[in-house]
């Protein structure tokens, strides 16, 4: 009887998606971020010095990638510094939202990668294929022509469901620490 209960319990253990432990998790996930931050900045500034003359749509669509590029090293490096990990796991979790889907549809497109990127997904008529580490992409246009596409970036996916379950974690351990506390009191 005490094996089948031992077993239960095996069975009932949470697998949790991590690189050795939380701590680690949450290091290479902020390095990720603060590296694709930087060489995202760095794409841009050699888009800027490549450009000869910049109108009003360029210059957005040129502001909103290094805008997003500093958020990606901003929020890596809160993820890195702050004790308190809750406020920078969200923030994480919106940076990974906003490279989850790239497309170009209808004249509009957006692709935005900072760090690595695991993209699968239609190009045209086939299917299109792509992985990038210590890199960073970006990439807007509006009403141009071209090639349609529509992919998902994986390596987004499998963050974004590592970070929601690390910041369960830290959540329900925060609850109850207060609970004990209550208790206390």
């Amino acid at each position: 009887m005490d094996d089948i209960n031992s077993a239960s319990g095996v069975l009932n253990k949470k697998v949790k998606l991590r690189i050795k432990d939380t701590a680690i998790t949450l290091k290479i996930v902020s390095w990720l971020q603060i590296v694709g931050g930087i060489t995202g900045v760095f794409l841009m500034a050699k888009l800027l010095l490549q450009t000869g003359t910049i109108n009003g749509p360029l210059l957005f669509i040129i502001l909103i990638g290094i805008s997003l590029f500093i958020f990606s090293f901003y929020v890596g490096k809160k993820l890195l510094t702050e004790k308190d990990k809750i406020a920078g796991i969200r923030l994480s979790l919106l940076n990974q939202a906003l490279q989850l889907f790239h497309f170009k549809l209808i004249g509009l497109g957006f692709s935005y990668s900072a760090g690595a990127s695991f993209l699968l997904g239609v190009k045209g008529l086939s299917i299109d294929f792509n992985f990038f580490i210590i890199t960073s992409s970006f990439q807007m246009t509006i009403f141009t022509e071209g090639e349609y596409y529509f992919k998902i970036n994986f390596l987004a996916v499998l963050l974004i469901i590592v970070l929601y379950d690390i910041y369960n974690e830290k959540r329900q351990l925060a609850h109850s620490v207060l609970n004990d506390l209550e208790k206390i009191a």
